[in-house]
């Protein structure tokens, strides 16, 4: 559980910005050290590459 951020601070930002959050449960603040990180890092790793994928072939992914 993040002690930053509550999960209705997160989804407001996400609101504000016109995105939608992304909530890795049982995460905390720092994904980086949790047990289950490769889980984060394979999320954003398919996420960056879909970016990149859609602005290769000139789709607006945002």
């Amino acid at each position: 559980m993040d002690q930053i951020f509550t999960v209705a601070e997160v989804l407001a930002t996400a609101s504000a910005y016109g995105v939608k959050a992304k909530i890795f449960p049982n995460m905390a603040h720092n994904m980086m050290a949790e047990d289950n990180w490769e889980a984060v890092a394979d999320w954003i790793l398919t996420w960056a590459s879909s970016i990149t994928d859609a602005r290769d072939q000139g789709i607006n992914a945002a």
